[in-house]
């Protein structure tokens, strides 16, 4: 394990010599003089060395202030984990940020994150991986499940889609399932796991999981090295700084979070973990009634199920789970079933006019050209007949209102232009 960086001095050879060419100095004095600059030049060499010692100890105090003394720092635990863990200074670095400036900002992170932790470590388990990547969306996406990137990743684990699609998960209109937590996790597992089988190196791993692995793969090959450290070189360009960043941002995280008592987060809410019913939809249905048979908000389903886009379940997805607060599996089975299937989503039917199209139609009902088209399967180009029918989805509000009065709720329905459309 490297230490903590400290400047190192160098000393240029010294003459001790000295002329007498018209000076008649005893052999006593001239010896006398040169034990005495040896000993001074020995004294300052000392005093130096014993500076750079506390440089290098008050450094490891600035970066880990919240320890109270030199013996605490020296015993810092780092535990023996499957992705070694050290601490050279670019780790150091952002110890000392995430620890310092952005202390508030991890706080919090960790506070959305804990209901998380135990679904995802036991993905992890499941495929023998390191229990320590469950603090990956840590830095990729805060653990906020809507998080999207300027290049169009999304999730806590921040999949772009193509990426997303090799793994299983849907992105249409109606869905994004890479903001599910638990299908975006069993990606992330299974898309490290081949990362690490085609590398054999977990910081690498980490490497190509922001860079991608045909991009690490060409780096080993310019450079002709397999040290991640060596390929991340300030001077070697062909890395970007983000994923230069990558893995010392990671091990900061892993080594503050496996300590954190140490670094005095005392204050951390450990949330439970997530608890909720799961209940199968087998076509599109308005969360509204959802939200009324389970006695809840319309928001606190949309919480349970951040990858649905829409304010409805998607259509022609047979049995698609949905979850529900965690006990009202009942109470909603006892509801829902009694909801006829016509009504748990309400359409209409409208007659194709002569020069129309699918914008105008669209635009007469005030509903995206997208959903138009997913409900009609008309396709990406959109082309209707004059004489066809099209099927026009309406919310089903006015079944909600009917639960409500069912269920004693007094104008709790949305208005449209609050809803989530």
């Amino acid at each position: 394990m490297s230490g903590f960086p400290c400047n190192h001095i160098h000393f240029s050879a010294i003459s001790f010599g000295i002329k007498s060419k018209d000076i008649d100095i005893p052999l006593f004095f001239i010896t006398l003089i040169v034990i005495m600059r040896r000993t001074v030049l020995l004294s300052l060499i000392l005093v130096l060395f014993s500076g750079c010692t506390a440089f290098q100890n008050s450094e490891k105090l600035n970066f880990f202030h919240d320890l109270k003394s030199d013996a605490q720092v020296y015993s810092l635990t780092l535990p023996e984990n499957h992705i070694p863990l050290i601490v050279n200074e670019k780790v150091a670095d952002y110890i000392k940020i995430y620890n310092n400036g952005s202390r508030e900002h991890l706080r919090r992170i960790l506070e959305r994150a804990y209901p998380y932790f135990p679904m995802m470590k036991l993905a992890f388990r499941k495929e023998g991986l390191p229990d320590e990547l469950v603090y990956l969306p840590i830095i990729e996406s805060g653990f906020q499940m809507h998080a999207y990137s300027p290049k169009h990743a999304s999730g806590p684990w921040q999949f772009v889609t193509g990426t997303g699609k090799m793994y299983g998960l849907h992105c249409n209109w109606w869905v994004d399932e890479r903001r599910n937590p638990e299908k975006s996790t069993i990606a992330a597992v299974r898309h490290l796991k081949d990362l690490y089988k085609w590398l054999k190196d977990w910081y690498l791993s980490l490497a190509a999981y922001n860079a991608g692995g045909g991009k690490v793969s060409k780096a080993i090959k310019k450079y002709k090295s397999r040290d991640y450290w060596e390929l991340t070189q300030e001077k070697r360009r062909y890395i970007k700084k983000e994923t230069k960043k990558y893995v010392p941002k990671f091990l900061a995280v892993v080594i503050i979070c496996e300590n954190l008592d140490r670094f005095g987060f005392t204050d951390i809410q450990k949330k439970t973990p997530l608890m909720y019913d799961i209940v199968e939809i087998p076509d599109a249905t308005d969360l509204n009634l959802v939200a009324k048979a389970c006695n809840t908000t319309y928001e606190e389903i949309k919480a349970l199920n951040p990858e649905l886009k829409k304010w409805a379940t998607p259509p022609r997805y047979e049995n698609y789970q949905l979850r529900i607060p965690y006990g009202s599996m009942d109470q909603f089975l006892a509801i829902f079933n009694q909801i006829a299937p016509e009504d748990r989503i309400t359409f209409r039917r409208h007659k194709i006019l002569k020069g129309e199209t699918i914008w105008s139609i669209a635009k007469k009902y005030k509903i995206p050209r997208p959903m138009l088209k997913e409900m009609n399967n008309l396709g990406s180009k959109g082309f209707i007949r004059e004489g066809k029918y099209l099927i026009i989805p309406i919310r089903g509000l006015d079944k909600a209102r009917e639960l409500d009065e069912l269920l004693g709720f007094k104008n709790s329905i949305q208005n449209d232009d609050k809803m989530d459309y």
